[in-house]
């Protein structure tokens, strides 16, 4: 008993190896997975996050001895309230303040329409993002208010991004397609002003 006890105090100091450390938005909230290696051990794990990289707050907390001398571990943790529409940035906390490395997440909040416009005014570009977890093909259209095409893209990402600096000032309609599946249509408008 007494040597287990020397044994964590001394795989305890310093940070815990990890083999992995990831996150990932799903609907709105972020799943965190990590593994400690073997014979990495620590007593306790704060979970932190960030909105902009570099002032962090406690957000969770696993207690208890985690790791193993033996076996590679795994943890998952869900952030239930990310920062929306924002890249969230996680880091884990060992011990007695040992911090891993941090991750960023992307977190978006889709309109009813499964949509999000993101308008970056300094460089005149659009970006209208959408859910495409399964990275299917889809395609963007832009019409005038006539109905002429005025623009036309295919993507396997979760985003297209439109030079608004190449139109004039007009309400111009979009539809996203899925190839897979025509009937899945997104539809929206975009607003150019200059």
């Amino acid at each position: 008993m007494l040597t287990a006890g020397f044994m964590l105090t001394c795989a305890a100091q310093g940070t815990p190896e990890l083999n992995a450390f990831y996150g990932q938005e799903n609907n709105g909230n972020v799943l965190l997975s990590w593994e400690i290696s073997s014979g990495s051990v620590c007593s306790g794990t704060r979970i932190h996050r960030s909105s902009d990289g570099t002032h962090f707050t406690r957000i969770g907390e696993i207690y208890g001895v985690c790791g193993s001398l033996t076996v590679a571990v795994s943890y998952n943790f869900t952030d239930t309230v990310p920062v929306g529409n924002s890249f969230n940035y996680y880091r884990l906390e060992f011990g007695d303040g040992d911090f891993s490395e941090a991750i960023s997440v992307e977190v978006r909040s889709l309109n009813s329409e499964g949509y999000q416009l993101r308008v970056d005014s300094e460089r005149a570009i659009t970006d209208i993002c959408f859910s495409n977890k399964e990275q299917k093909q889809y395609m963007l259209s832009i019409y005038t208010m006539q109905g002429m095409e005025v623009f036309r893209d295919v993507t396997t990402a979760d985003l297209f991004r439109v030079d608004a600096a190449a139109f004039p000032s007009q309400v111009l309609v979009f539809l996203i397609v899925s190839e897979e599946n025509p009937r899945k249509v997104i539809s929206g408008k975009l607003a150019i002003v200059r």
